[in-house]
């Protein structure tokens, strides 16, 4: 029988009696002090008596304020996946199983940002990595840093759209009214009130605010 779990206190590495490590675990105690475990699913465990307790990380005090990357990637937030690569990153699952890594940044497919089969990550992290990237069963990602988003660009927007923005080489204010364009060498920049066209290509102009496709009134 499963005993009650107390707070999270850390990861444990198990050894099975044919010498395998089984993978790190979300390490709890019962109300004797007991060790057991939560497995990636949320599965709860008692440790069988002939396994070995080959590594425990105990969990220190919360020093870090963590930020929700799964809400950020589940709303299509166009996130700096560059300025992601290497910072720590854990999966949580909501019963407390939590385990700790870092991201690593995938530089050969841009459908993937990020990877979790680098060289050396640690036994356990894949799973909860993919239920937590997807906010499946349970599992939140979040990162020790707030989720950084790219500015956007005009270029990103559909042709016909009103924006308020300005160039990148420009000071000052981001409430210039202007409008996508489009010729057959691509798209332009038209100012939204004499549309005369404007300098610069659409992807050095920063938007501040789609305003639709249709003339706003402010």
């Amino acid at each position: 029988m499963t005993n009650e779990l107390n707070q999270p206190a850390g990861t444990i590495a198990l050894e099975t009696p044919t010498g395998e490590t089984i993978g790190l675990y979300g390490l709890a105690t019962d109300n004797d002090g007991n060790f057991l475990y939560e497995e990636f699913n949320g599965d709860r465990r008692d440790i069988p008596s002939n396994y070995r307790i080959k590594a425990i990380t105990t969990q220190q005090h919360p020093t870090t304020e963590w930020h929700n990357l799964t809400e950020q990637i589940q709303a299509g937030a166009n996130i700096d996946w560059e300025k992601l690569d290497g910072v720590p990153a854990k999966c949580v699952h909501e019963s407390g199983a939590v385990y700790q890594h870092k991201l690593v940044r995938n530089k050969e497919h841009h459908l993937a940002p990020v990877t979790m089969l680098e060289d050396n990550y640690p036994t356990g992290w894949g799973v909860p990595f993919v239920y937590a990237w997807h906010g499946d069963t349970g599992w939140t990602l979040y990162v020790d840093r707030p989720v950084p988003l790219k500015t956007k660009t005009a270029d990103q927007l559909p042709t016909g759209t009103y924006f308020k923005g300005k160039a990148e080489w420009t000071t000052g204010d981001t409430n210039g009214l202007y409008v996508i364009g489009e010729s057959a060498q691509g798209k332009f920049i038209l100012n939204g009130g004499d549309y005369l066209p404007c300098a610069g290509d659409p992807h050095q102009w920063i938007v501040t605010k789609e305003l639709g496709t249709f003339q706003p009134n402010n």
